[in-house]
């Protein structure tokens, strides 16, 4: 077996993207097999993903050690809703903070699963310490 080194920026390049549709697809497929709904009927799609550091993965912004193993996994936990014009995501992520660009990305990454724009998405970091920090 061969080991890879993983970049952070690699492993969230990777995360987001395979997580979002991981998470979203079914969503998206469930949306355009169903016949349109009146603006008043409102659902709701839950979604998680892993998000957990690979090994040597620096957290809390490097302040303290990297991953050394995994106790618990890291997720990012959320729901889209659907039928208030274009959908709007919530979601909520296992790490220390996601800040400036990296925030943006995964609001972009988001809406492009759901559908929808940047400006419809919450996202939010529940802050533990032994979580990455970007």
């Amino acid at each position: 077996m061969t080991m890879t080194t993983l970049s952070r920026r690699r492993f969230l390049d990777h995360s987001l993207a395979a997580g979002a549709m991981a998470a979203l697809s079914p969503v998206l497929l469930q949306a355009e097999t169903k016949p349109t709904t009146t603006r008043d009927e409102l659902r709701l799609a839950t979604f998680r993903f892993d998000v957990t550091p690979p090994i040597g993965h620096s957290l809390c912004g490097g302040w303290i050690k990297p991953v050394d193993h995994v106790d618990d996994a890291l997720e990012a936990i959320g729901f889209v809703l659907l039928g208030a014009g274009a959908p709007i995501v919530i979601c909520t992520v296992d790490w220390t903070g996601l800040l400036n660009e990296a925030h943006l990305a995964w609001r972009s990454a988001l809406a492009t699963a759901a559908g929808t724009t940047p400006d419809r998405v919450a996202l939010h970091c529940v802050h533990q310490h032994n979580a990455p920090m970007v």
